[in-house]
């Protein structure tokens, strides 16, 4: 009965879940009164493809003609016709479909002359923050509070950090005082004060310092990559220092989650143990790492790296082998999940070295047992071989006297 009273509340918790989702995302796809930028639903759609005689090898290309029904500003209500041209590869270019919305730009204000800038995603991005804070509470219950108010500390740094680069404040300061903030906002908040929080901030600072001394070390005695090759770069801004800056940044999650995994591993190994000594416990710590180095390298790898796998299949359509892809541009990548990787490895030493510093009082007193319980346990048995010597020699004694 208990179970069934039971299925029946999660039931319809889930039913009720789903029923916000549902009525949210439909509010946020028809806000279009929200927008001042001309908004348009596609309600029309035809495509012919307009390199037909051409060599296979050639690319396809389309044509479009789309009706569109403005749904807000002044001219809300008023269909008009757009042609839109994209590729088969639709590299820099969309095909639309009926039903879309989509934003629009008027050139000096005259619907003769519109153009699409991009599709109206909203209410997608809406639906799937309301699923991950359904889940995030869920789950974790009043630690998914705490998870947000660091992402939300995390997104003001962000946002400021973003307007000084902007602004052409001094971009290396900048990016020092973000990673410390960044580090800090996501340890306490999460963690609170306490020696474990301690531990993982120190050791993620240190991780990030050893890693950029490693870098600049390789940097300057090699040659200087082509920052040109840099995507989506238009201007004369400081390509090289916010590159640097987006390597510290690239490996802050990697090299924080390590640390507080291997801090909160040691600290709970030092607090338990009633005695250990140093080689056990760079054993277990060992251990540990084996289980987390692995993956972790791994999602950098695809974070950085299999980020790029569309963009390589294109180049390679087009002629470029996958050594001059490599050379042209795809080196940065490359650089950002090694640089990474490294930051993974030094963090598990580094984080283990911290750990047992900041326990140092509690770890001597757990060394000092063991040294303390080995000399009694010594003890024990050179006392246990006297005793069995004595009686065997007690035993020899007494036979050599009953033979005579």
């Amino acid at each position: 009965m208990l179970i069934a009273t039971n299925r029946k509340a999660i039931l319809r918790k889930v039913l009720i879940y789903i029923a916000f989702i549902m009525i949210a995302v439909f509010l946020v796809k028809n806000d279009y009164a929200l927008y001042e930028k001309p908004i348009g639903t596609i309600i029309e759609a035809s495509t012919k493809q307009t390199n037909k005689n051409h060599k296979e090898e050639i690319e396809k290309k389309y044509e479009q003609n789309l009706k569109v029904k403005i749904r807000n500003t002044k001219d809300k209500g008023k269909i008009i016709k757009i042609k839109n041209d994209f590729s088969y590869s639709r590299f820099q270019c969309s095909e639309y479909k009926k039903g879309q919305d989509v934003f629009l730009h008027m050139t000096e204000g005259s619907v003769s002359k519109v153009s699409i800038t991009q599709v109206k995603l909203d209410y997608v991005t809406v639906g799937l923050i309301i699923i991950f804070l359904m889940f995030l509470f869920a789950l974790m219950n009043t630690t998914g509070i705490l998870i947000m108010l660091s992402l939300v500390a995390n997104s003001i740094v962000f946002v400021f950090g973003l307007k000084g680069f902007a602004s052409g404040k001094n971009l290396m300061l900048l990016t020092i005082i973000m990673t410390l903030l960044f580090i800090i906002c996501t340890i306490v908040i999460l963690n609170g004060f306490s020696r474990k929080s301690i531990g993982t901030v120190l050791s993620s600072v240190l991780t990030v310092i050893i890693v950029a001394i490693i870098y600049a070390i390789a940097y300057m005695n090699s040659p200087k990559p082509s920052f040109e090759y840099i995507p989506y770069t238009i201007g004369f801004e400081d390509l090289e220092t916010l590159y640097h800056a987006s390597l510290v940044f690239g490996i802050l999650g990697a090299v924080t989650d390590v640390a507080i995994t291997i801090n909160s591993a040691t600290c709970e190994i030092i607090n338990v143990s009633k005695k250990i000594n140093l080689k056990k416990l760079i054993s277990s710590i060992r251990e540990i790492a084996y289980d987390i180095m692995g993956t972790m390298i791994s999602v950098v790898f695809f974070s950085f790296i299999c980020g790029e796998i569309p963009l390589y299949v294109l180049k390679m359509k087009n002629g470029f082998s996958f050594l001059e892809i490599m050379r042209n541009g795809e080196e940065f990548e490359i650089i950002r999940f090694l640089v990474g990787a490294i930051g993974i490895v030094m963090a598990i030493p580094v984080s283990a070295f911290v750990a047992v510093l900041v326990n140092l009082k509690k770890y001597k007193e757990i060394a000092v047992g063991t040294v303390k319980i080995d000399e009694e346990n010594n003890r024990v048995d050179n006392k246990v071989d006297n005793k069995k010597t004595n009686q065997v020699d007690n035993t020899i004694n007494h036979s050599k006297e009953e033979e005579k």
